[in-house]
């Protein structure tokens, strides 16, 4: 499949699962030349890596995720970003698994965030 056609594709099942497509669209644009580069290789994770990071500055749920990845804590989200701890806390949680389920989108896979992750 082309990247074209590929692209199109994912954006249509993102929208189906919920994001907004104008999000969406504008992460693939702003990615375009690194997440057809990976896709071209083959690289479906880096793909979605590169499509994550892009969609981070349109959804607040992935970007206070990626926030709390580099170590800030909860109540400097909150204040930061102006919202109750609480709320930043169920954000950051529901941004780690929004990019769990894209990254397995990107790679054709389904993923049940209800299993366990036992390494």
């Amino acid at each position: 499949m082309d990247y074209a056609l590929w692209s199109e594709k994912m954006i249509t099942e993102l929208v189906s699962k919920g994001f907004e497509e104008e999000s969406v669209r504008k992460s693939f644009e702003d990615g375009d030349v690194e997440i057809r580069a990976a896709y071209e290789n083959q690289e479906l994770n880096s793909a979605g890596a590169v499509f994550v990071k892009k969609l981070e500055k349109y959804d607040l749920d992935l970007e206070l995720a990626w926030q709390r990845v580099q170590g800030r804590l909860d109540s400097d989200l909150a204040a930061s970003y102006q919202i109750p701890k609480e709320e930043a806390r169920q954000r950051f949680k529901r941004g780690s698994m929004k990019k769990t389920k894209i990254l397995g989108w990107f790679r054709g896979e389904e993923v049940d965030l209800s299993v366990s992750f036992n390494f």
